[in-house]
């Protein structure tokens, strides 16, 4: 049976090229060395290494076996790391996923406010589409996540965290930015960035423009509010996408937003894992973000649901 002593040996000689070097990063004599990489040639009944005057010169299959070694223990070591994470998570760590609206602006702040108050916590922030976000909760791969997406899935435990009001995005200069609120008559026969129509937000517009009478020019559909919003920068149109999502857009400059009604609401929703018991951490980060986040959001000058 080939031994984890034997595979550091090898590893050593091929990625140091001598056994004496080999034998002092391991802290082993050369005798010592040698005789492991002739174990292992012997267990594997492979030629690893050809004896060129004194050295030890790697055979093609050698080559290829070091490569293989280097995969199964990079292996290895990413498991002890899980397993790490594991034993640790009920001691202080904390790992999150969050849509890019929340993630990038506003959750840092956040998560910077909770750190003071636990400063021996440690905290990975992770920041994706809500679609991943969804997934990683599904798998049991992070504690929380933060989503505008809704899911329904038997490993997955969610909530309303809070609701926000959808915003109309507009080109900088275009007409309608001169008004300070927007209904759906102004957007009749406006060039409209729609979201997929498998998205429960596309529905939600389409009956508003329905029930209103108002045709517009679906030019382009999209399934995330930052794709809406590039298009929107582009000047291929106007759409409703979600406040904070708009807002870092109305940061750049590249866009303009302005209220919308009949108010549409984004649910901001919090994830977790059902099969992965929360930690003391956890639970104390969900009730900070409880009060946190509709909060942060008011004084950041969007409008809340009620």
């Amino acid at each position: 049976m080939i031994t984890t002593r034997q595979l550091d040996a090898f590893r050593a000689v091929m990625r140091h090229g001598t056994v004496t070097e080999a034998a002092e990063l391991l802290n082993l004599t050369q005798p010592a060395v040698s005789k492991l990489i002739a174990g292992l040639e012997r267990e594997t009944q492979l030629t690893l290494f050809q004896r060129v005057r004194k050295r030890l010169v790697p055979t093609a299959e050698g080559e290829q076996f070091f490569l293989e070694a280097e995969r199964m223990v990079l292996g290895l070591e990413a498991l002890q790391r899980v397993a790490e994470e594991l034993r640790t998570m009920r001691s202080g760590r904390l790992s999150l996923v969050a849509m890019p609206a929340l993630g990038q602006r506003y959750l840092p702040r956040l998560v910077a406010r909770f750190l003071k108050a636990h400063p021996d916590a440690e905290v990975s922030l992770h920041v994706h589409g809500s679609q991943i976000v969804n997934q990683w909760v599904a798998g049991q791969q992070v504690d929380l996540g933060l989503s505008l997406l809704n899911i329904e899935h038997p490993s997955v435990l969610k909530r309303t965290l809070c609701r926000v009001e959808a915003v109309a995005a507009l080109p900088p200069g275009h007409p309608l930015a001169e008004r300070e609120h927007l209904t759906p008559a102004d957007f009749a026969g406006e060039p409209f960035i729609a979201f997929t129509r498998d998205t429960r937000i596309r529905h939600a517009i389409d009956q508003v423009f329905e029930a209103a009478d108002v045709d517009r020019v679906q030019r382009v559909e999209t399934y995330i509010s930052e794709a809406a919003c590039s298009f929107v920068a582009e000047g291929m149109g106007v759409s409703l996408v979600d406040p904070l999502t708009a807002a870092a857009f109305v940061a750049e400059g590249s866009i303009v937003s302005r209220p919308f009604s009949p108010a549409m609401p984004y649910q901001i929703r919090l994830l977790r894992p059902r099969h992965h018991a929360p930690s003391k951490l956890g639970a104390a980060f969900e009730a900070f973000l409880d009060d946190a986040v509709p909060e942060f959001l008011k004084k950041a000058g969007i409008r809340l649901f009620s």
